[in-house]
């Protein structure tokens, strides 16, 4: 009934945790797999001219030694959380050639931001560092990630909403690269704490 009424459709429903997803790969193919299947389903049943912008992840890409992926580089999923975003965008390019619908994909790097669900690096580190309790970083903490503010990810949504083309993939990011110890030793240098860093299997 809601997509009936509806011009736009933009799909950020998602399990998204890399370590939950080795735990529990099923959750993580019910939501991101099935859950997107079950929205394509219902545009292309009730509203087929709806637009639909399906939020994805540079996780698909797997691991990168130098430079940055482009939109059509191969996807290395290297967890069930990735396999399983991967997969919803493989259905999503499928439903846009076998059905003509019309949906785009964005594949976006790390967010942080106000009220992120505290199992994310940043704010576990905040929230650690306060309890003046250990911070687990994997292996050397050497692992370089980008970092984008939720809101200018937002931003960018809302951009490849109004002029994104029908089956295209559009890579978002801050250009803000960090390696994990960087930032968490920025947190508690904000923070004024010291000695929190543990290091611990990747």
């Amino acid at each position: 009934e809601l997509v009936k009424k509806l011009d736009t459709i933009v799909n950020f429903a998602a399990e998204t945790h890399v370590d939950r997803s080795i735990s529990n790969p099923y959750a993580f193919i019910e939501s991101n797999v099935i859950g997107t299947y079950t929205i394509l389903e219902v545009i292309c049943k009730v509203n087929p001219e709806a637009k639909l912008v399906h939020i994805s992840t540079d996780e698909v890409y797997g691991d990168i030694e130098k430079g940055s992926f482009k939109e059509d580089d191969m996807l290395r999923p290297s967890s069930p959380y990735s396999a399983s975003k991967a997969s919803a965008d493989m259905l999503v390019l499928a439903y846009v050639r076998t059905y003509g619908l019309n949906a785009v994909i964005t594949r976006c790097t790390n967010n942080y931001g106000m009220y992120q669900f505290p199992e994310k690096l940043i704010p576990k580190s905040i929230i650690r560092a306060k309890r003046d309790k250990k911070i687990p970083i994997y292996g050397t903490g050497k692992n370089v990630r980008d970092w984008i503010y939720v809101k200018d990810h937002c931003e960018a949504i809302n951009l490849v909403l109004k002029k994104g083309e029908r089956g295209e993939i559009y890579n978002i990011s801050g250009g803000e690269e960090r390696t994990n110890v960087e930032v968490v030793n920025k947190i508690l240098s904000i923070m004024d704490k010291k000695d929190l860093i543990e290091f611990v299997e990747d």
